[in-house]
């Protein structure tokens, strides 16, 4: 059997190996936590969702709210007879080039990006952080604007242009889904009018609704076109 002496000895390196297993164990859940937090929500949620998830605040289950907010749908024109022409590699090139301007310019104005439809996408300004209505309006504005400046400055390598949408509204916001899988968007008639009027926009115009532009008179100088018939919208729009 050991003497004290000799357990005496051993003591000070037990205690080291304990404390050098703790503290791994929490460096690699930080980093873990980091990982998950920068690299894996960071690609799929608001910013500021994001920021709430690491400070230990994110909740999934409360009820969506009401919300006045500004959509923006974004598509490409031409994708299709690009696709028939490029092989898929290269349509996953352009693709995904039209997809990290988009993100850039929505994450610089302050945009919420909803989601990827194909060669489409969908941004809403005024959630999770809040905007008065007119700074929705101009931030979503203005956005369409540099994305035709950006368009005219890129060589896509084949005949593209884009079509902006755009329309403002009390929409309902929250996380919509179930246990298993769930999404942070919008619903309500303004997100269906910013589709209608980004499929019947002018390609490298902007055709913005009559709330964004009420809101905006002031700012930028808009033109009246139409009327038009937009499915599951009404006539004489």
């Amino acid at each position: 059997p050991e003497n004290a002496a000799e357990k005496d000895e051993k003591l000070p390196v037990v205690i080291f190996l304990l404390f050098w297993a703790v503290n791994y164990v929490v460096n690699q859940r930080n980093i873990a936590e980091a990982y998950l937090t920068d690299t894996v929500l960071s690609r799929y949620l608001p910013a500021g969702l994001v920021k709430q998830a690491s400070q230990g605040k994110l909740e999934f289950d409360h009820d969506p709210e009401a919300r006045q907010i500004t959509i923006l749908f974004v598509d490409l024109v031409g994708f299709t007879k690009m696709s028939r022409e490029l092989g898929a590699r290269d349509v996953s090139k352009v693709i995904n080039r039209f997809i990290t301007e988009m993100s850039e310019l929505a994450h610089y104005q302050g945009g919420t990006i909803d989601k990827f439809i194909g060669d489409c996408v969908m941004v809403f300004f005024g959630a999770p952080d809040a905007m008065t209505p007119e700074a929705q309006a101009y931030r979503c504005v203005e956005m369409g604007r540099r994305i035709q400046e950006r368009f005219a400055q890129i060589d896509w390598g084949a005949d593209l242009n884009a079509r902006v949408g755009i329309a403002s509204g009390e929409v309902v916001v929250g996380h919509f889904g179930s246990d298993v899988r769930s999404d942070y968007t919008v619903l309500g008639p303004a997100v269906n009018l910013a589709a209608r009027l980004e499929s019947v926009c002018t390609p490298g115009r902007i055709l913005v609704g009559d709330d964004t532009a009420a809101r905006l008179e002031d700012t930028f100088e808009f033109k009246k076109v139409g009327p038009y018939n937009l499915k599951g919208v009404g006539d004489e729009i």
